[in-house]
């Protein structure tokens, strides 16, 4: 991301203001950004699923991003991006499904 200069709090206010694109936010528009971050979350659960041998019934599957948050932090003159996510996830078990309900992730 090309700071010119700009403090951390105005790279923040330009990035909620615009899309990557350039062209300005508003309200009346769908958020193009949400299918990304639900397309994000799901590779996330396909690599925790990977990760603990989680197949078939016990896999997780995205149910809902209830809301995401971006963090940035500023390190030796870096910006690090980083997401906070809480999300709604369900398996299948003999019963159908079950809801299971993460409420910190941070990535």
């Amino acid at each position: 991301m090309c700071r010119d200069g700009l403090s951390p709090v105005e790279v923040a206010v330009r990035h909620r203001l615009y899309w990557p694109d350039g062209t300005r936010k508003k309200s009346s528009q769908g958020n193009p950004g949400r299918r990304n971050m639900n397309l994000l979350v799901q590779a996330l659960l396909d690599k925790y699923n990977e990760d603990h041998h989680l197949l078939g019934d016990l896999a997780y599957e995205l149910d809902n991003v209830v809301c995401s948050r971006q963090i940035y932090e500023e390190e030796g003159g870096l910006i690090n991006k980083f997401y906070h996510i809480n999300l709604t996830a369900k398996t299948k078990g003999d019963d159908g499904f079950s809801q299971w309900r993460r409420q910190s992730v941070l990535w």
